[in-house]
C-alpha cells in the first residue's frame, strides 16, 4: 500500500502508478458477474469473427483493395484522406493500433489484418508526407515551451492539492 513504481514506457508516453487501496481476495457468486462474463466472451467471440472475416478478405484481395466491393459488398471501404500520427484519423478517431500499423506500413501494399477499436482493419498507405525538418527547426522553440508550460502547471496543481489535502487547518 502506498508504494510508487519505477516508472515504465507505454505507447504514448511514460507511467509512474501508486498503490492506493489493497483488496483481498474476494470471489464473486457466478449470479452476480454473469452479464458481464457473457458480455466479455460475446466481445472477444465477435473479435475472433472479424479478424477471422478480415484475414479471408485479404487472402482474396491481396494488394487490391478495390476489389473488396465486388467481393465483399457489405464490408465498408474507406479513405481517411491526410491526418498526422499525432491527430484523430477521419472516420476513426484517436486509434493507436491503426496509427501504429499505418506507421510501419509500406507504400502501396495492403496489411495484414489490424485489431482497432472499432474492428479490424486493412490498410493501404498511398502517400506518405517525409518529415519536413525546416519547420520543425521553426516550431520546435515554440513546441518545447508550450510542453514544459503545460508540464510546470500539471506540476504545480498536482503539488498545491496534495497540500491542500494534507493541511491540518483549525478554524478558531
Amino acid at each position: 500500500l502506498n508504494t510508487v513504481s519505477d516508472v515504465f514506457s507505454i505507447r504514448n508516453g511514460f507511467v509512474v502508478v501508486k498503490i492506493s487501496e489493497v483488496l483481498g481476495a474476494d470471489v464473486r457468486p457466478f449470479d452476480e458477474v454473469k452479464s458481464q462474463i457473457h458480455a466479455e466472451v460475446l466481445a472477444q467471440k465477435k473479435q475472433q469473427k472479424a479478424k477471422s472475416f478480415a484475414g479471408k478478405i485479404k487472402s482474396q484481395i491481396g494488394n487490391d483493395l478495390d476489389k473488396i466491393s465486388s467481393l465483399f459488398p457489405n464490408v465498408k471501404v474507406d479513405t481517411t484522406g491526410k491526418f498526422t500520427p499525432s491527430g484523430n484519423v477521419p472516420g476513426i478517431g484517436k486509434d493507436y493500433a491503426f496509427i501504429e500499423k499505418y506507421l510501419d506500413a509500406k507504400l502501396n501494399e495492403v496489411t495484414e489484418p489490424v485489431k482497432g477499436l472499432a474492428g479490424y482493419y486493412l490498410i493501404e498507405v498511398t502517400i506518405r508526407t517525409p518529415f519536413d525538418e525546416t519547420k520543425y527547426k521553426i516550431q520546435r522553440d515554440g513546441l518545447r515551451d508550450k510542453l514544459m508550460r503545460e508540464k510546470s502547471s500539471i506540476d504545480f496543481n498536482e503539488w498545491l492539492a496534495q497540500l491542500k489535502k494534507d493541511a491540518k487547518i483549525v478554524d478558531d
